[in-house]
């Protein structure tokens, strides 16, 4: 059995994924101790399928293209953005679309599938987080803009 290198505290530390007029877009920064977090059994993948599953840590971590479609929404934000109702599909944590809100977005729905993932809080504990419930305390983070 291979054991997690890494615990973490229930509460992980915030993370800016961006700045918007001075302001930081902020959302939870956990998604970096997912694949390390929990005890597998031998032969059990990380892909939420078999012994010792974890589930899906997709929509746990920004993704590479964030900073990039947060980008172009800055560059083209009054064309784009501004008094908009904006849909971000697949939100995983929000950072996308709660940078729209930020930019000044007249309304924003962040969408995704729910799952849950199991990680280590502390020696011998083990915490549940559920993505949608992770996204809402995201987007509470940011509060109204």
């Amino acid at each position: 059995m291979r054991i997690a290198r890494r615990r973490i505290a229930a509460r992980a530390a915030q993370r800016a994924v961006a700045q918007i007029d001075g302001q930081p877009v902020l959302i939870h920064n956990t998604a970096r101790h997912y694949y390390d977090s929990i005890e597998l059994a031998a032969g059990a993948t990380r892909s939420g399928s078999g012994i010792g599953e974890v589930g899906d840590v997709t929509g746990f971590r920004v993704w590479e293209s964030a900073p990039l479609a947060i980008a172009h929404l800055e560059r083209r934000r009054a064309s784009i953005v501004c008094g908009r109702s904006v849909i971000e599909l697949g939100a995983g944590t929000g950072a996308v679309g709660l940078s729209a809100a930020a930019l000044g977005a007249k309304h924003v729905v962040l969408s995704d599938a729910d799952s849950v993932v199991t990680l280590a809080a502390g020696p011998g504990e083990r915490e549940e987080r559920s993505r949608l419930e992770s996204l809402a305390e995201n987007a509470r983070l940011n509060g109204e803009r």
